[in-house]
Protein backbone atom coordinates (compact mmCIF):
# COMPACT_ATOMS: atom_id res chain seq x y z
CA UNK A 1 0.00 0.00 0.00
CA UNK A 2 1.49 3.30 -1.10
CA UNK A 3 1.24 6.35 1.11
CA UNK A 4 2.19 9.79 -0.16
CA UNK A 5 4.43 11.98 2.01
CA UNK A 6 2.94 14.85 3.96
CA UNK A 7 3.74 18.20 2.38
CA UNK A 8 5.13 21.21 4.20
CA UNK A 9 1.88 23.14 3.82
CA UNK A 10 -0.06 20.27 5.40
CA UNK A 11 2.34 20.25 8.34
CA UNK A 12 1.94 24.02 8.81
CA UNK A 13 -1.82 23.71 8.60
CA UNK A 14 -1.78 20.91 11.19
CA UNK A 15 -0.14 23.39 13.60
CA UNK A 16 -2.85 25.96 12.86
CA UNK A 17 -0.89 28.31 10.61
CA UNK A 18 -1.26 31.24 9.94
CA UNK A 19 -3.33 31.94 13.04
CA UNK A 20 -0.78 30.37 15.38
CA UNK A 21 1.91 32.73 14.07
CA UNK A 22 -0.30 35.72 14.77
CA UNK A 23 -1.03 34.45 18.28
CA UNK A 24 2.73 34.03 18.96
CA UNK A 25 3.39 37.59 17.78
CA UNK A 26 0.49 38.94 19.84
CA UNK A 27 1.66 37.02 22.94
CA UNK A 28 5.23 38.29 22.60
CA UNK A 29 4.07 41.90 22.16
CA UNK A 30 1.79 41.64 25.17
CA UNK A 31 4.67 40.12 27.14
CA UNK A 32 6.84 43.12 26.24
CA UNK A 33 4.11 45.55 27.30
CA UNK A 34 3.62 43.63 30.55
CA UNK A 35 7.37 43.80 31.21
CA UNK A 36 7.37 47.57 30.67
CA UNK A 37 4.33 48.05 32.91
CA UNK A 38 5.78 45.74 35.60
CA UNK A 39 9.01 47.76 35.77
CA UNK A 40 7.45 51.21 35.35
CA UNK A 41 9.28 51.86 32.08
CA UNK A 42 8.06 53.48 28.88
CA UNK A 43 8.52 52.48 25.25
CA UNK A 44 10.67 55.54 24.53
CA UNK A 45 12.65 55.26 27.77
CA UNK A 46 15.11 52.63 28.89
CA UNK A 47 13.62 49.14 28.78
CA UNK A 48 15.77 47.79 31.59
CA UNK A 49 15.77 50.37 34.39
CA UNK A 50 16.92 47.97 37.13
CA UNK A 51 18.59 44.59 37.66
CA UNK A 52 15.30 42.70 38.01
CA UNK A 53 14.17 43.83 34.57
CA UNK A 54 16.98 41.81 32.96
CA UNK A 55 15.18 38.68 34.11
CA UNK A 56 11.60 39.78 33.53
CA UNK A 57 12.09 40.82 29.89
CA UNK A 58 12.84 37.33 28.51
CA UNK A 59 10.45 35.73 31.00
CA UNK A 60 7.46 37.83 29.93
CA UNK A 61 8.25 37.93 26.20
CA UNK A 62 8.99 34.21 25.85
CA UNK A 63 6.14 33.32 28.20
CA UNK A 64 3.68 35.37 26.17
CA UNK A 65 4.92 33.77 22.95
CA UNK A 66 4.58 30.29 24.46
CA UNK A 67 1.03 31.00 25.62
CA UNK A 68 0.19 32.35 22.16
CA UNK A 69 1.64 29.23 20.55
CA UNK A 70 -0.30 26.93 22.87
CA UNK A 71 -3.55 28.81 22.29
CA UNK A 72 -3.08 28.83 18.51
CA UNK A 73 -2.38 25.11 18.31
CA UNK A 74 -5.19 24.32 20.72
CA UNK A 75 -7.85 26.30 18.87
CA UNK A 76 -6.70 26.09 15.24
CA UNK A 77 -4.60 22.92 15.06
CA UNK A 78 -5.83 19.57 13.77
CA UNK A 79 -6.12 17.84 17.13
CA UNK A 80 -6.92 20.95 19.12
CA UNK A 81 -10.54 20.97 20.21
CA UNK A 82 -11.00 17.20 20.17
CA UNK A 83 -9.13 16.91 23.48
CA UNK A 84 -11.27 19.42 25.38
Amino acid sequence: MSVRPITESEQRQAWGAPFTSWFVLFGASQGLLTHLRFNGATVQGTWMPNVTSRFTLPFFVLGGAAIGLAAGVKFFGDEGLRRL
